[in-house]
């Protein structure tokens, strides 16, 4: 289910600005710590503290005029804490778009749509009477006032009120109060702090709170052992001490593993709550083990589906397209460059998952070196070179007692996206592995303003860019840095004979090619990295 279309997010908490389109029934915020993962999550639930108003003016004078002619037009408003404001100083302005289905049918946006129909005239008339110079902007035509309205309608704006503990609408709503509340009242946040108390209760005295029928606390107690504890076998409903094993032993809840305590009360809240409109889960990951995780996601897909999911994390498992082959999922990835959570394209990515670095495959990786390309296919054309290369010293890998199939297995090539590049250089590994981004030689400007403001936004935590014009640099890099390096020629096709007219062509001519200089040079330089005594000599 799809409740959220759209969300914007401007100067709220340590969130500079954000906007979250196209959102599905799942949505994932994955990114570096502190960029503001769980305050995304912490501006949905605003939602939940906002009521509609008809005794507070709108900023938009058309808006308020339509308010204070109807019975049907309101003011959203909800309280604002003064920690709210991007860095303590300026106001947040926050705009939630629904989905057409929550209001087209109501009646509050019927009439809305009659009401624009007979007072377009009076609605020009208003415009005039301002005596704007300047075009605002809703314009006086009635299709432009009749847009403006419809498109309000399915929005609600929350925007910050200077020296008030407010939010309150910029623009009016036709957002049925009566739908709005089963919106509101059904929005369940799920925090990360979840393993000793919960939402400010011992973990035992929330799930007895909980009112969980028989039927529901035996599919916790499936949920928890299908993901984290095979033995359960039973529960005590009146303590709700688990049993495990044969022979019955018995342990309190406060006893168990942080997966048991963090599965307990997230799979508790998501099965309980039958009106649910919307869950926000922080961490999800919390206490799960690899395979934990992904019972955990087939039991989120399982039981939500009447729900619209938004997942803050850091674990790249929640990011697998293999988990998510159903669809219905969106991903975000935090740009460091933006300095906001931009989407990743997952079709343009769906035909080999494996080389796109936007899924993190890498931070699971063994491979010591680490080669970031532009797209999809230039990570096989690199392939196709880097092992005829190999082919080609193979009398120099056998002089220096090194195997061809151990050194083709410490070198990964992954892919940035394509013109997606920039938003994730934050994904970039740290010592011990080595890594080298690897650009067409035309992205050189764009390359080196990236550069920059990557190293001066950066956490302390990644690693460094260094732009280098000569290969050698590559082994000489200080460890805390990654060499980037430009292509000499403009373009990767360029480097092929005869140069394809299409991408996907390129790795079946570089299987028939030689290994073009420069590569070569590139794929020798990353060797001397891997081995700097056994690749000295020739």
């Amino acid at each position: 289910m799809i409740i959220l279309t759209d969300v914007t997010i401007k100067d709220f908490k340590n969130i500079k600005y954000t906007h979250l389109k196209d959102l599905n029934h799942v949505n994932i915020f994955i990114g570096p710590n502190n960029c503001g993962k769980s305050n995304l999550l912490k501006a949905i639930s605003k939602l939940r503290l906002s009521e509609p108003r008809r005794d507070i003016k709108i900023q938009c004078n058309i808006c308020n005029q339509i308010m204070n002619e109807s019975n049907w037009f309101f003011n959203y408003a909800c309280a604002k804490d003064g920690r709210d404001k991007y860095e303590g100083k300026l106001e947040p302005e926050l705009l939630f778009s629904f989905n057409e289905e929550y209001v087209a049918d109501s009646e509050s946006y019927q009439k809305l749509l009659t009401y624009i129909d007979k007072e377009s005239e009076k609605l020009e008339n208003i415009i005039s009477a301002m005596n704007l110079k300047v075009k605002p902007e809703h314009t006086s035509s009635k299709v432009d006032l009749l847009e403006h309205a419809k498109d309000w309608a399915l929005k609600i704006s929350l925007k910050g009120i200077k020296n008030q503990g407010a939010f309150r609408s910029a623009h009016g709503s036709v957002m049925d109060p009566t739908a709005f509340s089963d919106i509101k009242n059904g929005i369940l946040e799920c925090p990360a702090l979840r393993t000793e108390s919960y939402k400010g209760k011992n973990l035992v005295e929330y799930v007895k709170n909980k009112d969980l029928t028989d039927t529901e606390l035996r599919n916790v107690q499936n949920c928890v052992k299908n993901t984290v504890d095979s033995k359960l076998v039973n529960y005590k409903s009146t303590s709700l001490n688990y049993i495990r094993g044969p022979n019955g032993f018995s342990a309190p809840l406060l006893e168990q593993g942080s997966g048991v305590k963090s599965v307990i009360c997230l799979t508790s809240d998501i099965i309980s709550t039958q009106k649910t409109k919307i869950i926000l889960i922080d961490e999800p990951e919390l206490g799960l083990n690899p395979a934990a995780k992904r019972e955990f996601i087939e039991v989120l897909k399982r039981e939500t589906t009447g729900t619209q999911v938004f997942i803050a994390t850091h674990d790249p498992l929640f990011v697998n397209p293999k988990l998510w082959q159903d669809g219905g999922v969106s991903i975000y990835t935090f740009s460091i460059i933006k300095d906001q959570f931009v989407k990743i394209d997952l079709n343009k990515n769906a035909e080999d998952p494996n080389t796109f670095a936007g899924y993190l495959p890498h931070t699971t990786s063994l491979k010591d070196f680490h080669i970031y390309v532009e797209g999809m296919h230039d990570v096989y054309i690199h392939q196709t070179f880097f092992r005829n290369f190999l082919e080609a010293n193979i009398n120099r890998i056998k002089a220096n007692n090194l195997s061809f199939f151990t050194i083709l297995n410490r070198v990964a090539i992954y892919h940035l996206g394509g013109d997606f590049w920039s938003h994730l250089l934050h994904t970039l590994p740290k010592q011990p592995y080595k890594a080298l981004l690897l650009f067409d030689g035309d992205k050189r400007t764009t390359v080196q303003e990236a550069v920059v403001s990557f190293n001066k936004n950066r956490l302390n935590n990644l690693p460094k860019l260094l732009l280098v014009e000569k290969l050698s640099s590559i082994v000489n890099t200080d460890e805390n840095s990654i060499p980037v390096y430009c292509l000499s020629k403009t373009k990767m096709e360029k480097y092929l004979e005869p140069e394809p007219s299409v991408k996907s062509e390129g790795p079946e001519i570089a299987m028939k090619m030689q290994v073009p200089e420069e590569f070569a040079l590139i794929y020798n330089a990353v060797l001397k990295a891997i081995y700097p005594q056994e690749w000295k000599n020739k």
